[in-house]
């Protein structure tokens, strides 16, 4: 019993401290270039702190390891050879490339660092805990939603957008007029499409519950219901347009893999319904900003891009079998004076690309390799979970989250990293739900 109460209590301490970082995650941003702008390089660091912390808990209670002394997923034990080989690269590069150590160093970090926390996310989270994820996300949305609006309606010279780089990023668009591309909490407009993204998936999964599973009363469901409308509409860039797309696409196919046929049916009516109203919102009450989402898709590069993934195994056959140098293509090598070989020459915005010039040929393509074999886990265990317990979270998050996590810049820029991550955690814990509800039991967060 008291094994019992101590292993309880340590996986509570635990859970805290995920919370804390998921906080930091989100508001990071308004400490850096509002409260405490000459700190802005050390907070930039704040969360890890908190997660070495997660990692002396798990080690001392050996969560991550088996009775029989292995790892307690296979994916777990490939990531932890895969990061011992990238770190013994990061150490031949330190030796034999130009690259200042602390920026080989910090790439590592952004490789392998966060890569045990979401295994151990995925161990420790219970459904409560995903019930708390969601309502606070959702609460938090509702004060970003009016933070986001007076920035997005504020001149560029702003005290509210005002920057850690002392930039603000505007976009003339073909609609005429420079509008500002508001950030919300974040420094950089990345982390404030993930918040989006997030809160669209929460959205849409809450509205699906029955009435009596939601983390969320029907008077703050609606105001966050409308936050998520209003952050969406005054976005103008398209990764939100993708992410809800996938988000919409993996939420209603849960509704036929669902084994509760009213709730089935009731999954699809309902976001088919939200849809469509968001859409008409947008475009009657936003038409500015619906404009400039429909130019940009119109003239959108994606379909090159896509159609360019190829190069990503031909177009870089010069980089040496060691790589340039881990950490080469982040904003620290600008920040510490570092040229960086004309990294865009190399890979444009391709974040395998960036891998393989950073890493080299055999290293890039194994951790390239290592996430695809991570979303294909997470989507089969989502649609598994699903169907376990009718409950649409598993699907929304991987919806969300799977294409970040495969093809994004997780090992390039700080809050996608951490969003790419965390996320990876939930979307794991998220695929455990139904687990431990008996036959005669009905809640979806079992």
């Amino acid at each position: 019993m008291d094994v019992d109460n101590g292993r309880e209590g340590t996986r509570k301490k635990i859970v805290k401290l995920i919370f804390i970082i998921y906080f930091f995650l989100i508001f990071e941003g308004a400490l850096r270039k509002w409260f405490f702008p000459g700190l802005s390089k050390i907070i930039f660091f704040i969360r890890d702190p908190f997660v070495l912390m997660v990692y002396w808990y798990a080690f001392r209670s050996n969560i991550l390891l088996t009775r029989k002394g292995k790892f307690i997923h296979p994916l777990l034990t490939f990531g932890m050879l895969l990061s011992l080989g990238l770190a013994v690269l990061a150490f031949l590069q330190m030796a034999f490339s130009q690259l200042k150590p602390l920026i080989i160093l910090y790439g590592w970090r952004n490789y392998c660092f966060y890569l045990p926390l979401v295994f151990i996310i995925g161990d420790q989270f219970r459904g409560e805990d995903l019930k708390r994820l969601l309502r606070y996300t959702l609460i938090f949305s509702i004060p970003i939603a009016m933070l986001v609006y007076k920035q997005f309606y504020s001149p560029p010279s702003a005290l509210i957008n005002k920057s850690v780089a002392d930039v603000v990023y505007t976009d003339t668009g073909r609609a005429g007029g420079t509008i500002v591309r508001a950030v919300g909490t974040f420094t950089f407009f990345h982390g404030h499409q993930l918040f989006i993204g997030s809160v669209i998936a929460f959205v849409l999964t809450v509205w699906v519950l029955p009435k009596k599973e939601r983390p969320l009363g029907n008077y703050l469901l609606y105001a966050a219901t409308a936050a998520a409308l209003l952050i969406f509409a005054l976005d103008f860039t398209r990764m939100p347009i993708f992410m809800a797309a996938f988000t919409v696409t993996a939420v209603f196919y849960g509704g036929f893999v669902m084994r509760d046929k009213k709730l089935s049916i009731r999954t699809m009516k309902l976001v088919s319904t939200l849809v469509i109203a968001a859409l008409i919102v947008s475009s009657l009450f936003f038409a500015k900003t619906h404009k400039m989402k429909k130019d940009r898709l119109a003239y959108s590069d994606t379909k090159s891009r896509m159609a360019g993934m190829p190069k990503t195994f031909y177009g870089v056959l010069g980089v040496p079998f060691f790589g340039y140098g881990l950490g080469l293509s982040t904003r620290a090598t600008a920040v510490m004076g570092v040229e960086g070989k004309n990294i865009f020459r190399w890979t444009g915005e391709d974040e395998w690309r960036r891998i393989i010039v950073e890493a080299g040929p055999f290293f890039g393509l194994i951790y390239i390799l290592y996430r695809t074999m991570l979303v294909i886990y997470l989507l089969r265990g989502a649609i598994k979970a699903t169907r376990r317990s009718n409950n649409p979270l598993p699907l929304a998050l991987i919806g969300y989250i799977g294409v970040i996590l495969l093809i994004w810049y997780i090992t390039r820029i700080g809050s996608v990293h951490g969003y790419g991550w965390l996320f990876a955690g939930f979307c794991m814990a998220a695929n455990r739900l139904g687990e431990r509800v008996s036959e005669g039991e009905r809640s979806v967060w079992g």
